[in-house]
């Protein structure tokens, strides 16, 4: 079972129906105060306070949720962490329906989370969990948090698991040498640097993707500058792959064209996924209707 197979509500949350979900969960559980239990008070508070609910539905039956808050300094002090808050997210309350345990999703959840927390730009996760909680502990582990304290709370003793999310600067030029190496790096064919000068030169908006100082992606948008535009040569190195790096350059790359179309037009956006990204870019916003057209499309209004 695959997340993105799943429904995803993660606006206007019933917290009723959420916190039913929970309680729910709860009562399958050896141990359900690990879980914790925030009240609706609390709930309503914190999404006023730009904490996030995610629930996935598959028919309608809630199969599981993950949260996350907003560090503060008084739980950093709290947990002897020398961080700026502001660079700081929590993974709150995760879990997962009872019938649907053993699918991978909480390391799924996980991973979602990375890639969506790197996008706002926080540079540090911390989490707590059970020291008991086995199960959660290595799913922690495979996703790379490291154990950096136990402390005591008010719900009980809670081991404090850290992770450095990575360090992204994003910039708006590719030079030749920086485009051959990406297109090297995932296969594909080569150009002459006088065919990469050119295209660059004419290329309406361009953006690179540096990780700890290191090329990890680019791309381009082609086009008149007026009715139609396409997003091409967008690629992530393979070993900064699904870290929501190729989400943040689509995202950059529409803003940029967002803010040419002046009040009263319209310009579309074009694209020809390689095969197997196309849900990639519906999350993106692309439209794909393969009985209709080849390649994917998004019309920018305004």
């Amino acid at each position: 079972m695959k997340l993105e197979e799943l429904t995803c509500i993660s606006e206007n949350i019933d917290i009723d129906k959420y916190i039913d979900f929970r309680e729910q969960v709860k009562k399958c559980m050896e141990h359900p105060e690990w879980l914790g239990n925030f009240s609706k008070e609390d709930l309503i508070k914190m999404l006023e306070n730009k904490s996030k609910i995610w629930v996935y539905y598959l028919n309608n039956e809630p199969v599981c949720s993950m949260m996350i808050i907003p560090a503060d300094e008084k739980a950093l002090l709290k947990s002897e962490l020398d961080l700026n808050f502001k660079e700081v997210i929590d993974y709150g309350p995760m879990f997962v329906n009872y019938k649907f345990i053993g699918n991978g999703l909480q390391l799924q959840m996980l991973k979602m989370l990375d890639e969506y927390c790197i996008n706002l730009g926080y540079k540090y996760v911390i989490s707590t969990v059970h020291p008991d909680n086995i199960y959660s502990i290595n799913n922690f582990v495979k996703d790379n948090f490291e154990l950096v304290n136990t402390k005591e709370f008010k719900r009980g003793i809670r081991n404090i698991y850290l992770k450095k999310l990575i360090d992204i600067k994003i910039e708006y030029t590719i030079s030749v040498d920086e485009f051959l190496e990406m297109v090297e790096s995932v296969g594909w064919k080569t150009y002459t640097k006088m065919q990469v000068k050119k295209a660059l030169d004419n290329t309406m908006y361009m953006i690179k993707i540096l990780v700890d100082g290191k090329l990890a992606g680019i791309g381009r948008v082609v086009g008149d500058w007026s009715v139609v535009c396409m997003l091409t040569d967008i690629c992530v190195k393979p070993e900064y792959q699904r870290k929501g790096i190729g989400q943040i350059i689509v995202n950059k790359l529409k803003k940029l064209i967002e803010e040419n179309v002046q009040k009263g037009e319209k310009m579309q956006i074009e694209l020809t996924p390689t095969a197997g990204n196309e849900k990639f870019y519906q999350k993106c916003g692309f439209k794909y209707k393969p009985e209709k057209i080849t390649g994917m499309y998004l019309w920018i209004k305004k």
